[in-house]
């Protein structure tokens, strides 16, 4: 597991998260494209009782990165990184009023599908698809 991601889920925390939106692969090389998306704005139609399972009801770790192993994270001057716009659209869905049963597998598992379909060569023709890995071990109380 990744340095950091030990450093912090040995401080015991009831929840740890961490997401990497970077490369998994040469250090330094940014992958911007121009392509760009309909991003889903902040909006306050949100179940409180679905938010409040993901975040004050559950306990556990988990640890998701945009790219596997020698892949780059795409990004874009106008939505910012894919993997992280994905999340947060991933994260109101979770949240949902129309969501029955929040939980943070299916949550970092669509981020990850939503990642991959930005950089799909439909929606972004000069990025190579990103296939991000994750590690959840999080349960609800």
């Amino acid at each position: 597991m990744h340095q950091r991601y030990t450093i912090l889920y040995h401080k015991g925390a009831r929840l740890t998260l961490v997401l990497f939106d970077c490369c998994n692969s040469n250090v330094g090389i940014n992958q911007i494209t121009n392509s760009s998306f309909l991003a889903t704005r902040s909006n306050k139609n949100f179940n409180y009782s679905n938010l409040s399972k993901l975040i004050l009801e559950s306990s556990g770790s988990g640890i998701a990165s945009a790219a596997s192993p020698n892949e780059f994270s795409w990004s874009n001057n106008t939505n910012g990184g894919f993997f992280t716009s994905s999340f947060l659209e991933a994260f109101r869905q979770e949240i949902s009023v129309l969501s029955n049963n929040p939980d943070w597998n299916n949550l970092l598992s669509n981020s990850m599908i939503y990642a991959k379909n930005k950089t799909s060569p439909n929606s972004c023709p000069n990025c190579k698809v990103q296939n991000g890995i994750k590690y959840v071990k999080i349960t609800q109380n």
